[in-house]
C-alpha cells in the first residue's frame, strides 16, 4: 500500500500506467509470486485453478515399438499411432500428454513438476514456521480496507494477512524474490 502512495506522489503518470492501466507485463518472477501468494493465502482458489503435474513416465518410442513387435503389430509410425494400435489389443495407462489434456479439459492448469515442488516447499516452510504458521492459521487473509489521504484522495488496499495478537494488529505482506537480502525487505512502521 505504501509503495502505491509513494508512486502516486512521485509520478502520477507512472501510477496511472502501473495501477490503473495495468500496462506492465508480468515477468516469470511475478507469475511465480502470484502462485505462492494464492497457494498460501487463497488455497481454495489455488486448488480450483491449479493441479499437480501427472506422475508416471511415458513409454518411449523404442518401448512402444517393442510392445508392438511382441503383439505382432506394425512397428512404424508415431507414438500416437503405436499407442492406438496397442490399445486395440490391450489397455495401456494414459500418457503424460493425455493426462495433461484431461487436466486442462477439467479447467485446471497443471503446473510443471519443478514449479509444483517449489510452491509446495515454500508453503510448507512458511506454515511450519513457529510464528508465521500460527498467525496464518488465525489471520484474516486478503483483508481489504481504505483510508483517506490528507489530499482527500481515498485509497483502497488489501493486506496479505491481518491478525490481532494481544491487542496489537499485525499486518503480513509476503514477497517472493530470487535475491534475498533481509535488510531490503524489512520495514517497521
Amino acid at each position: 500500500m505504501l509503495s502505491k502512495i509513494v508512486c502516486l506522489m512521485k509520478c502520477p503518470e507512472f501510477y496511472k500506467h502501473r495501477y490503473i492501466d495495468k500496462a506492465d507485463e508480468k515477468s516469470d518472477s511475478m507469475e511465480f509470486g502470484t502462485l505462492i501468494h494464492m497457494a498460501l493465502l487463497e488455497p481454495e482458489k489455488f486448488s480450483q485453478t491449479y493441479c499437480a503435474p501427472p506422475e508416471g513416465a511415458d513409454l518411449t518410442l523404442a518401448e512402444l515399438k517393442e510392445k508392438c513387435r511382441t503383439l505382432g503389430l506394425p512397428i512404424s509410425g508415431t507414438k500416437k499411432e503405436l499407442l492406438e494400435r496397442i490399445r486395440t489389443l490391450q489397455d495401456l495407462p494414459k500418457t503424460y500428454d493425455e493426462l495433461i489434456e484431461d487436466m486442462l479439459a477439467s479447467g485446471k492448469v497443471p503446473l510443471a513438476p519443478a514449479t509444483w515442488k517449489k510452491v509446495e516447499a515454500i508453503k510448507e516452510s512458511l506454515m511450519r514456521h513457529e510464528q508465521i504458521g500460527k498467525f496464518l492459521e488465525f489471520a484474516e487473509k486478503e483483508k481489504r480496507g481504505f483510508f483517506t489521504h490528507s489530499s482527500g484522495t481515498v485509497f483502497n488496499f488489501a493486506v496479505d494477512a491481518y491478525v490481532k495478537y494481544k491487542d496489537v494488529g499485525i499486518i503480513m505482506d509476503f514477497k517472493v524474490t530470487k535475491d534475498w537480502e533481509p535488510h531490503r525487505y524489512r520495514r517497521i512502521s
